[in-house]
């Protein structure tokens, strides 16, 4: 399992560049193993733009480097 929380601002030149109004958001995901990589992440995030879900698969057979 992990957690994680980030805050960013986007701007259109270096001269808007500051702290102010900074935009946050906060979430969880699943991470599932296979012998050598992660297989499956399940992930959640909330801000006040909503509540979205990433899913991602990988090839859980591949060889391990000689």
């Amino acid at each position: 399992m992990v957690a994680f929380a980030d805050g960013g601002k986007v701007f259109n030149s270096w001269s808007q560049w500051n702290y102010h109004a900074i935009q946050t958001d906060v979430g969880f995901g699943f991470r599932f193993h296979g012998q050598f990589r992660n297989v499956l992440s399940l992930d959640t995030g909330f801000s006040h733009e909503g509540f979205q879900i990433w899913f991602r698969m990988n090839n859980a057979l591949q060889s391990r480097a000689q």
